[in-house]
């Protein structure tokens, strides 16, 4: 009794016992400094007030990924991409969406302005290949910088000396981190909130009398935009953190209203705003949008908001409950305020609030935990518009990246001062830390194997969301890549029983049945598949994909359907173009091959592709000198990797 009588005490003791030149991480804690007391320093001692120990423990939990495979979209935006190996997918990306690279003749391709996530593919490409480990490493270092900052804002903010480490090493393993660690796809959000972390150090330095911080903080804060759009609430937090943990004299602080805290944060911060809205005029510009829904999302605002305390209620739990993390969470689109789905998420999220505001009222660190608390909140209010997300996987673990940072923060601290009320000494304190973090890398070890291929990732999503008609898709598309017709028919046929209206699982169960002998029953599901293609495809690529495979089954009528349809898409005229040629020369028609390619040419000089085409039309006809010519160009544009492999051997072979 007597130690549960303490361990209420230190939440609803003195009040505000945190200094407030402690909370500007001014550096005022020689007390604390382990340095200033050189009696008092040892093996503990640096291992308590360094963040070693968490860094050497993520690192080391983390290299179970190092052989993951490249899943779900790894394989279109790395493996896929033909101008990944170019140059100017650095230099284009900061005048293009993200996904420019898919068609760059039909922009934009995407709602997403990530300059630098497109940087760092193709540094990670000319520095790894496609070699696995290192993107992994990549990105596990990535993650172990944000470590590192998360235990010195905790050191700056927090007056206990375990503090630090217990949440950086709780940040470093949090389950729910493994989406955004080990998918390298995943990189932006890992990236941006570095140099959002890195910001409020700088932003913290500059109020504490380090005039020169102050620009460092703008220059963090733009890299962090040029990274994840999420990182535009970052002049909010900094406003809360001036609002609320404000390290000016506390007599002073109890004087000033609400609205002139607000007004001085936004004082501060005017820099900080200012550069946002410059961002979001460079975004118009390039996307034409600033925000635009998903265009397989249905949702109206009144669902969105009678869908929101689900989506809240689930992000949530994934905080509170580390076992949750997953690929994928079951929160569907909720239509009636009578509905489950609204009614207990929104009364769990009261009692959540009401409890919450009860147990800070009389907090001895109350405002530390109401930065917090407001911190996790304005991380999240970039992903509550749900309307931005495909419509089954509106809530994902990665995007709880910057939130978990001030939980992390808040839990350190909360049990380290539970463990100094109780009197427990320093050994019981790390050996209940230890036990945590044994707890929560127990679970990421175990939730980094559900990224290890797409079939386990698509597996583990089933299992998570077993409705979802797009996990049964997605992983019968990975068994049909491993040859696995009998494990991909069924896949394919249940996403059809929950969506009878996708084109894609009708062109895919098709060959299955093509590939068992079934050729009638699969020219069948594609033609009813070329019906529903106009209302889910907006580019010439999937109806090139179909009439390849449609040439192969020699259903001639089917694959002029598939190629008129593409040619009236924007930049389908020249992909059709390059399709038939391909089947000129497969047919041995290489005078066709080369009209074709030749008109293409004539209109787009610099498409390697085409000049390849040229090329392989021109060797066929004995035209040797034109084709090493037409090799050559081609290899000058510097073409994808796959490409230019291709042109190198030909070069080589057309000179021999």
């Amino acid at each position: 009794m007597r130690a549960a009588k303490r361990a209420w005490g230190c939440l609803i003791g003195s009040r505000d016992r945190i200094a407030p030149d402690r909370m500007a991480g001014s550096g005022a804690r020689r007390e604390m400094n382990p340095q200033a007391n050189p009696q008092r320093a040892g093996v503990r001692g640096l291992a308590r007030d360094t963040p070693v120990l968490a860094l050497a423990v993520t690192a080391a939990v983390y290299l179970r990924c190092i052989h993951n495979e490249f899943v779900f979209d790894d394989k279109e935006m790395i493996t896929g991409n033909r101008f990944i190996g170019d140059w100017a997918m650095v230099t284009k990306s900061f005048v293009r969406d993200s996904w420019w690279f898919r068609d760059p003749n039909n922009l934009p391709q995407s709602a997403y302005y990530r300059p630098l996530q497109d940087v760092w593919l193709a540094l990670s490409y000319h520095l790894f290949g496609f070699a696995l480990p290192g993107w992994h490493l990549a990105v596990i270092a990535i993650h172990l910088v944000a470590v590192w900052l998360v235990f010195r804002i905790a050191r700056a903010l927090t007056s206990h000396r375990w503090a630090p480490l217990l949440a950086a090493t709780l940040f470093g393993l949090m389950p729910v981190h493994a989406q955004a660690v080990v998918w390298p796809i995943a990189i932006p959000l890992p990236m941006s909130t570095a140099f959002m972390l890195a910001g409020f150090l700088a932003f913290i330095g500059s109020r504490g009398g380090g005039a020169a911080h102050r620009p460092l903080a703008l220059i963090f804060f733009g890299l962090a935009l040029l990274s994840h759009e999420s990182a535009a609430v970052f002049p909010f937090l900094l406003l809360a953190y001036v609002a609320i943990l404000q390290p000016d004299d506390e007599a002073a602080r109890r004087e000033e209203s609400m609205r002139e805290l607000l007004w001085r944060g936004v004082i501060e911060t005017w820099p900080f705003l200012a550069l946002l809205a410059g961002y979001l005029m460079v975004r118009l510009l390039v996307l034409g949008v600033i925000v635009r829904s998903h265009v397989a999302n249905p949702m109206t605002l009144a669902q969105l908001l009678i869908t929101l305390p689900s989506a809240l209620a689930t992000y949530v739990w994934l905080l509170v409950a580390p076992w949750s993390a997953g690929p994928d969470h079951p929160v569907v689109m909720v239509s009636s305020i009578l509905s489950r789905d609204f009614l207990v998420p929104l009364a769990m999220l009261a009692v959540l609030a009401l409890a919450a505001a009860l147990l800070l009222r009389h907090a001895s660190h109350r405002r530390l935990y109401v930065f917090c608390v407001a911190w996790i909140a304005i991380g999240l209010a970039p992903v509550l518009n749900l309307r931005e997300f495909p419509p089954l996987v509106m809530v994902q673990d990665r995007y709880l990246y910057l939130s978990s940072v001030a939980w992390c923060l808040m839990i350190a601290d909360i049990a380290v001062t539970i463990c100094e009320w109780v009197r427990l000494g320093s050994a019981a304190i790390a050996a209940a830390g230890a036990l945590l973090a044994v707890l929560y890398g127990g679970i990421l070890f175990h939730v980094e194997s559900f990224w290890r291929d797409d079939v386990a990732l698509f597996s583990t999503c089933l299992q998570m969301f077993p409705a979802s008609w797009e996990c049964h898709y997605e992983l019968g598309t990975a068994l049909l890549h491993r040859k696995d017709l009998d494990g991909a028919e069924p896949e394919f046929r249940a996403a059809l029983d929950s969506n009878p209206d996708f084109p894609g699982a009708l062109v895919n169960l098709a060959m299955v049945l093509e590939q068992t002998g079934r050729t009638s029953e699969a020219l069948g599901d594609i033609r009813q598949a070329l019906v529903l293609m106009p209302q889910w495809v907006h580019g010439p690529g999937p109806y090139i994909d179909l009439a390849r495979n449609l040439n192969q089954y020699d259903a001639v009528d089917l694959r002029e359907s598939a190629l008129e349809a593409a040619a009236k898409l924007p930049g389908g005229s020249t992909a059709v173009a390059k399709e038939r040629a391909e089947i000129a020369l497969g047919h041995q028609d290489y005078t066709a091959a080369e009209i074709l390619m030749r008109s293409v040419i004539a209109q787009e000089p610099d498409d390697a592709e085409a000049l390849t085409l040229l090329a392989v039309a021109l060797e066929r006809q004995g035209k040797i000198a034109e084709a090493t010519a037409a090799c050559r160009k081609a290899l000058a544009l510097k073409p994808a990797p796959d490409l230019s492999d291709v042109l190198e051997k030909m070069v080589a072979r057309l000179g021999a």
